[in-house]
């Protein structure tokens, strides 16, 4: 998964390194990166309320949402570049195929098909616009900059 690495560090490239540690670290375990506790240890931080005011400030969404977005993201990759359909995938991780469904949908408020019709690059301008509108007030200049 190391395209969808770089097209996340470069999308989210006002990340401190450990906001760009947390996402590395949730690309590397395709999203299932384990507790808060756990993360926020594995990157740096003391305990789990450190790493969720590390993504508030970094505008990023809550751990559970940033993971979702992750999974669906390799998800659509996989189907763009394998033709790996979502249940695929899911038996592969040894995952059951209906949370995966409802991930998608809850994430990105659509369906698994018509989210890989919208592919990839939508998932990532998706996520790039949740996290601008959970940047603080200070920083919407520079995150709108970017679009």
């Amino acid at each position: 998964m190391h395209f969808a690495s770089t097209l996340l560090q470069t999308a989210l490239h006002w990340l401190s390194p450990q906001g760009h540690a947390v996402i590395q670290l949730l690309v590397t375990t395709r999203g299932y990166a384990g507790s808060a506790h756990q993360i926020a240890l594995a990157v740096g931080l003391r305990n789990r309320f450190q790493l969720s005011r590390l993504l508030d400030r970094e505008g990023l969404p809550s751990l559970e949402n940033l993971a979702g977005w992750i999974r669906v993201m390799i998800w659509v990759i996989e189907w763009e570049t394998s033709r790996t359909s979502l249940s695929q995938s899911a038996l592969e991780a040894i995952r059951d195929p209906a949370p995966c469904y409802r991930t998608v949908e809850r994430i990105t408020g659509l369906g698994w098909n018509r989210v890989r019709t919208l592919g990839s690059a939508w998932v990532v301008l998706s996520l790039m616009d949740c996290c601008r509108r959970n940047l603080p007030a200070f920083t919407h200049g520079v995150a709108r900059s970017i679009a």
